[in-house]
């Protein structure tokens, strides 16, 4: 926006004002009253503008400004013609003598202008101001509303974080689909029925809806659930959650899947998250780990609790295969109202359905059928557009036959299509399947209205219908067209065969749907698979090995002979979510298992074991990488028929990696006797050190290991890698500092041995099995670490978890993280944890024990720092008599020393480990031993602020020395008092117990701090203090507004100690003048 002049206008004005005052002398008064409103017109102008540039006015302010600037801008013209008239010399050049002369005129003002010119300008100038406001007003206001959604976007992206954290399963968009299915108005009898009003309104109550297959349960659920939406949705203090169970996802759909999805649709209902939820995020996010079924079992319970009412509904229970475990955890919930629907099933009912519960039989009443059929018929019967009556006769015939079950009509119905004639119609309503049997009769029927299809549409519809049945996992809408065109004979998509999805769907006469929730293609129900399952046996001499074939086809299609790097790629996902070739994740996954589930072995397995293509190596890693399922067989004929075995992942692992690590007893022998590569992975483990935590038979397959001539102390040495974002995908680039290290080789003579993880991880099985099988106690780490040094500390010198993360580092690898897997809500969650707590601890002195009984192990072992065993143990927690007297009795010495001979009293002083402490000094170690810095146990006591240990260690040193130790200085001449104030907070006690016994109150350290310069350079308060006491004013403030004397006063809990330092002969000026940086700056408290 232009105001129509410029700032320089005014300007321009005021330097030509500033140079008349110069040039002329008794100008009237006027001029300094104009020249300051000039001034300040010319401020305000300036301000709107800074304003305007940051944030634009509104429509209606810029007319006003408009306006304004075209009267300005006249008014400046007529002062700047006015001044014009009196200015006498105006751009003349002057010469040197003019110069010296200064020939002045005066002005002779006409004045009768001034007063209307000052009024315009008044005028404008409050009007200026009043705008003025309103834009800073509105920039204000525009800020706020920018800094909220700011926080508001911010608030969001943590709480869609939270949600995907918890579980990335949402059937909202399921829910959505279901209830636009329905017809309007069926479903209406349950809302207003006595059970459904009554579970409605108690609190914590159950009802359980039961029916016949196809009677509309589902849809039932879809109902219910938009109802409680439509009453309680925008109620922040009602939780809604749901979930369909669905039989094509049986494999998938884990108590863990399912109780997720509920938390998440509850966290979704509170408008701002708990507090618990938001604590559990932080903790596990530090960690990297999604919340465990203890976990999520905690959170339901905590969410239900949150809310005053809360309402869950599970739909087709009978679809699931863990409803027990689901149906048991939901009634634990405090106060939840739980709606199941289910199958009537006996076992199911029985189980299901107590005395407190609510049950309903669900049924599809005639009205509601009627206006379904309605709803389709014309869709479907064309001939009755023009027949309202037929339509009638049809309706009541579709009714009569479905006995209660949509699905029933919906087949009776689409049993019509095509029917042209009232006389085939006729036919077609009497043939209509009614009785216990009906279901099989209508699927019949079905099935020959497609066999009489032309045989093109016949054959491909009974290949849709028999993948659809027999596939693992429903079928993606871009994979059902390639697995419905290919022959065994084929060795690339010919796009141009592809057919339709719609035309697929359509050929199956109403038995297959599209899920537009997932993206996928599916029966109708799960009746619909029961009957497919025995109608189609026998398709192509056995679906499981016909599909097979094809699985094996694509997979040997020319293609897919690539590096394992670029299947990977091939594998991922477009931006539309959808993999660059649909069907080759499907095959890659679900080969065996269809080869294993064939009645006749296919031949295609033969093929594809001989093919010499790349992807015989890749499935097999790959398969390996994620365990498919049937396939460790398979993967044994592989590796006998010489398939090239050293393929490695991005993470560095080979098949053998994973091969250990499943528990693949035959392949581990099998690519062992193939001389397969121990190299290690980035996790820094080689296949020998995954059978510490191998999923099953870790000692048999150590022992194959063993047998094949592998030592058994084969090393590793910790490396670091970098994970990096490169060409849409994560690449693991070795640490520049790394670089230099060889290749572990079992020869190895030092690093990180099978036993060492055993000893750290807190296998107890594994360490008596290395131990047993020769493996060296004390073989070192290449920091010199020994397994008993890792067993006692519980870590490994190099990187440190979480800032760089590998197997030796991360928690979920150690015996501790069971508690981690523990909720604790009430007294029984707390006796599992603390005899949780109990049983890692007696494993972890077993662990020792066994190492200690090893008659070989060498307790006096000292790593690359000096430290051996027994240092450890006197900082650890364990008892003396655990750990410490049976290093001694095995030959450890107590006065070892470390590299900056430190000794184990030292250690145990400054770890508070008093009974420790008190041990040694019974067993005679020398409480005067000195560190390299020329510390003693007493300054390491008073550096920890332990009386009692001090107290202890002065009464064993003999009296003829006490005192001179209790003077004695370390290397930087700091004596104990100087440690005992070096960290601000003090124990008073202690200061009055040292002051009574020892001096030094002013002895200066080499740095020129006495211990009252230490106390204040540590706490922050040198500055304040020193100010202080030179008597500065009371009321003088800091660099905050707070009186230096309130500042002290504030701190006075910690100056009791240093004030006891005065009153025992401290000297003040020697602190504000010897102290080293008297200018440090003050550091004011948030809470002073």
């Amino acid at each position: 926006m232009s105001f129509g002049f410029s700032v320089g206008d005014f300007i321009t004005v005021l330097d030509l004002v500033k140079q008349a005052s110069k040039r002329f002398q008794d100008a009237p008064r006027q001029y300094a009253s104009i020249s300051e409103d000039l001034r300040n017109f010319s401020n305000v102008i300036q301000d709107i503008r800074d304003l305007e540039s940051e944030c634009g006015p509104e429509t209606k302010d810029q007319e006003r400004l408009h306006k304004i600037a075209d009267e300005s801008t006249r008014l400046v013209n007529d002062l700047l013609s006015n001044l014009d008239k009196y200015q006498d010399i105006k751009a003349r050049p002057l010469t040197i003598t003019q110069k010296f002369k200064k020939p002045f005129k005066r002005l002779t003002w006409d004045q009768s202008g001034i007063p209307e010119s000052r009024g315009r300008m008044l005028l404008y100038l409050e009007l200026l101001i009043s705008l003025r406001q309103q834009v800073s007003s509105q920039r204000a206001c525009r800020i706020e509303q920018g800094v909220l959604y700011l926080s508001e976007r911010s608030n969001q992206q943590e709480r869609d974080d939270i949600l995907d954290w918890i579980g990335t399963v949402d059937h909202s968009l399921r829910q959505s689909d279901f209830f636009d299915q329905h017809v309007e108005g069926t479903g209406e009898w349950l809302l207003v029925s006595r059970e459904f009003q009554k579970w409605l309104t108690a609190k914590g109550g159950r009802l359980i809806c039961v029916g016949i297959p196809g009677a509309g349960k589902t849809f039932l659920a879809s109902i219910a659930i938009q109802r409680l939406l439509d009453l309680f949705g925008n109620d922040s203090n009602t939780g809604i959650a749901y979930y369909y169970c669905d039989f094509r996802q049986q494999s998938n759909e884990s108590i863990r899947t399912i109780l997720s999805c509920v938390l998440r649709k509850l966290v979704e209902c509170s408008s701002c998250l708990p507090q618990a939820i938001k604590d559990m995020y932080k903790e596990h996010k530090r960690i990297g780990n999604r919340p465990s079924l203890p976990k999520i079992k905690e959170a339901l319970k905590a969410m239900t609790s949150f809310y005053p009412r809360c309402f869950i509904v599970i739909d087709g229970l009978d679809e699931c295969l863990v409803w027990r475990d689901v149906m048991d955890q939901l009634r634990l919930l405090p106060g939840a109202n739980i709606l199941a629907t289910s199958r009537d099933s006996p076992e199911i009912v029985n189980d299901l359905v107590s005395e407190e519960d609510i049950r309903l039989e669900v049924h599809a009443p005639d009205a509601d059928l009627r206006r379904y059929l309605d709803h389709y018929m014309t869709k479907v019967v064309r001939v009755v557009k023009s027949d309202q009556q037929l339509a009638g006769v049809i309706s009541n015939s579709i009714i009569a036959a479905s006995g209660g079950m949509f699905l029933l009509a919906h087949l009776h119905l689409e049993s019509l299509r095509g029917k042209m004639s009232f006389t085939s119609l006729k036919s077609a309503l009497a043939a209509l399947s009614t009785g216990a049997s009906s279901y099989d009769k209508a699927y019949n029927n079905t099935m020959i209205r497609i066999e009489s299809q032309p045989e093109e549409e016949a054959a491909i519809a009974k290949d849709v219908l028999a993948w659809l049945t027999f596939a693992n996992r429903p079928l993606k809408i871009e994979e059902l067209p390639i697995a419905v065109i290919l022959q065994e004979a084929d060795s690339n998509i010919d796009r141009e065969s592809l057919i339709g999805i719609e035309i697929l769907v359509s050929v199956c006469a109403g038995l297959v749907r599209i899920d537009k929730t997932d993206n996928s293609v599916s029966l109708i129900h799960s009746t619909t698979k029961e009957y497919l399952k025995r109608r189609l046996f026998n398709w192509r001499q056995g679906p499981n090995a016909a599909i097979a074939t094809i699985c094996v086809t694509y997979l040997l299609f020319p293609m897919f002979d690539v590096e394992f790097s670029k299947l990977e790629e091939y594998l991922q996902p477009n931006k539309a979510g959808v993999q660059l070739q649909p069907l080759l994740g499907y095959s890659l996954e679900y080969m065996t298992l269809h080869s294993h589930l064939a009645v006749i072995k296919p031949p295609c397995m033969d093929r594809f074991l001989s093919s010499g293509s790349k992807i015989t190596s890749n499935w097999l890693l790959l398969g390996s990488k994620h365990g498919y399922e049937h396939m460790e067989n398979i993967a044994g004929s592989l590796i006998e028929r010489g398939v090239y075995i050293d393929v490695h992942d991005r993470e560095g692992r080979s098949i053998l990696h994973y091969a250990v690590i499943n528990g693949w007893k035959l392949c581990v022998r099998l690519l062992l006797d193939r001389g397969a590569s121990l190299e290690p992975d980035i996790d820094n483990m080689t296949p020998l050190h995954y059978t510490v935590n191998a999923r099953a038979d870790g000692e048999y397959i150590a022992k194959t290991f063993i047998n094949a001539g592998i030592p058994i102390d084969t090393p590793v040495t910790r490396r670091t890698y970098i994970p990096k974002f490169q060409d849409g995908k994560v690449v693991y680039t070795l640490k520049d500092s790394d670089m230099g290290l060889t290749l572990d080789l079992p020869t190895t003579k030092a690093g990180l041995t099978a036993l060492h993880l055993a000893a750290l991880t807190g296998s107890q099985r594994m360490t008596k099995f290395f131990l047993d099988h020769g493996a060296n106690p004390n073989f070192r780490s290449e920091s010199g670490e020994t397994p008993l040094h890792l067993a006692l500390k519980l870590s490994a010198y190099g990187p440190q978890w979480p800032g760089i993360v590998d197997f030796w580092n991360e928690p979920e690898n150690r015996v501790e993280c069971i508690l981690d897997y523990i909720g604790l809500n009430d007294d029984e969650d707390e006796d599992e944890f603390a005899s949780s707590h109990e049983w890692i601890r007696e494993t972890r002195l077993a662990i020792i024990d066994l190492l200690l009984d090893s008659p070989d192990v060498d307790v006096n072992a000292q790593d690359d720092f000096g430290i051996s065993p027994f240092h450890i143990a006197a900082q650890k927690e364990y008892s003396f008599e655990s750990v410490a007297e049976k290093l001694i009795n095995k030959g450890a010495r107590i006065s070892l020393r470390t590299e900056k001979n430190k000794t184990p009293l030292q250690f145990a002083v400054a770890s508070r480990n008093g009974d420790f402490v008190s041990k040694l000094l019974e067993l005679g170690a020398d409480p005067t031993e000195r560190d390299i810095d020329g510390l003693n146990a007493l300054h390491y006591a008073a550096k920890k602020r332990h009386l009692p240990i001090f107290e202890e260690i002065l009464n064993r040193i003999p009296i003829s020395l006490s005192q001179r130790v209790l003077e004695s200085k370390d290397n930087s001449g700091q004596n104990l008092l100087h440690h005992l104030l070096d960290h601000g907070f003090v124990n008073v006690d202690f200061v009055s117990y040292l002051l009574k016994r020892v001096g030094g109150i002013n002895d200066f350290d080499r740095a020129g701090k006495n211990p009252m310069a230490v106390f204040l350079s540590a706490f922050a308060l040198w500055e304040s203090f020193g100010l202080f006491v030179k008597s500065m004013p009371p009321q003088s403030s800091t660099t905050k507004p707070l009186t230096r004397h309130a500042y002290v006063r504030k701190q006075n809990v910690q100056l009791r100690g240093p004030f006891a330092l005065i009153v025992n002969g401290l000297e003040i000026n020697a602190i504000i003048y010897q102290e080293a940086s008297p200018s440090q700056t003050l550091e004011v408290y948030d809470d002073v």
